[in-house]
Parts: structure tokens; C-alpha cells; sequence
């Protein structure tokens, strides 16, 4: 075995060895060339296509339009009603009707659904709602005037007083941590 040595570290006494073989690599394969997937960037979102179930997991199945071409088609897209288990309703290698719903050429993700085509579903999944959803839009009641806004004082005696309390605290810790003592946790 023959071995090269790397680096040294006169401070530790130590070598670094890499005793890698000095035969040539093996060559590569060429990559396989990627799919063309322009057909399905302008695909018509109303229109059905022909795919056979690829492989399926707990938030879909995976779908092959053509050779080389997969497209998920997420669990809330399989059937109207909503599905419990994707393996309750599709097996691999079962044919299905599906529509391209979106399509991401940057990532090169297409998006498929089972359903079918609703006039106004936006494409890919429902936007998410937000927060703010959940509340009444208007909410001017709870909304403080100027008046209130000025009468509110954020120097509160208390409240200044806790943060001297605080930062005490931390200088005499740090002294006592200095001459190499113990200090006592206290709640503040």
C-alpha cells in the first residue's frame, strides 16, 4: 500500500495520510438527455391525459405521462370527498385519467389531478389562507383613537425599575463569574 502524506502538524505531532489507489476511475455512464416537457407547459387544464401510477406515497402518487415524464398528483386531488389512504384507492401500475393542473419549468414539476375541471379553480392547489381569514375584516371597534394612543405611557415605574433590577443582576454576576466564585440564581 503505498500512502502520501497530506499535511503536518509539528504543534501536535501528527500526520495526515490519504493512501487513495493510484489506479484510474472508472468512466461514467453519459447521463441519460432530460424529457422534453413542453407539451405540458401550455397543457389545457380541462383536458384529460392517459398515465399509469409510478409509485404512491402518503401525500400522493407519482404518475408517468410518457417515458421519462412523472407528474404528482397530490392526495386532495385524487377524488372529490377527499381520500384516507392513497392505497386505498390506486395501485402501481394501474392506468389513470389525469389533468396537468400546473406546471413548474424551473424545477421541472408537473402537477396533475383526477378531478374534474371546474370552471374558475385557479391552477395547482388552493391558496392557502392566511390568519387574518379566521377574524372579521372589520374591526374599527377595537381600534384605539389618537386620544388613547397618547394617554398610554411606555416608561412605566415598574417596568423601568425591573430592567435596573436586571441589569444589576448581570454585573454582579459577571463579577462574581471575574473572581471565580459561585452565585445564587435568583428570580427577578
Amino acid at each position: 500500500m503505498t500512502c502520501k502524506i497530506k499535511s503536518i502538524n509539528l504543534e501536535k505531532n501528527q500526520l495526515a495520510l490519504s493512501c487513495k489507489d493510484d489506479a484510474p476511475r472508472a468512466e461514467r455512464s453519459p447521463r441519460k438527455p432530460k424529457a422534453d416537457l413542453t407539451e405540458y407547459e401550455s397543457a389545457d387544464p380541462k383536458e384529460f391525459v392517459t398515465g399509469t401510477v409510478n409509485s404512491i406515497t402518503d401525500y400522493g402518487a407519482f404518475i408517468t405521462l410518457k417515458e421519462g415524464v412523472d407528474g404528482l398528483c397530490h392526495i386532495s386531488s385524487i377524488q372529490e370527498g377527499g381520500v384516507g389512504k392513497v392505497s386505498d384507492v390506486l395501485t402501481i401500475g394501474q392506468e389513470v385519467k389525469v389533468r396537468v393542473v400546473s406546471f413548474d419549468k424551473s424545477k421541472r414539476r408537473i402537477g396533475l389531478s383526477m378531478k374534474e375541471y371546474v370552471e374558475g379553480e385557479s391552477a395547482g392547489r388552493a391558496p392557502r389562507r392566511s390568519r387574518d381569514d379566521d377574524f372579521d375584516s372589520n374591526d374599527d371597534a377595537f381600534k384605539m383613537n389618537e386620544e388613547e394612543l397618547e394617554a398610554l405611557t411606555v416608561e412605566d415605574e415598574g417596568m423601568a425599575s425591573s430592567f435596573e433590577a436586571a441589569f444589576s443582576r448581570a454585573a454582579s454576576i459577571q463579577a462574581t463569574k471575574a473572581e471565580g466564585k459561585k452565585y445564587k440564581a435568583q428570580v427577578l
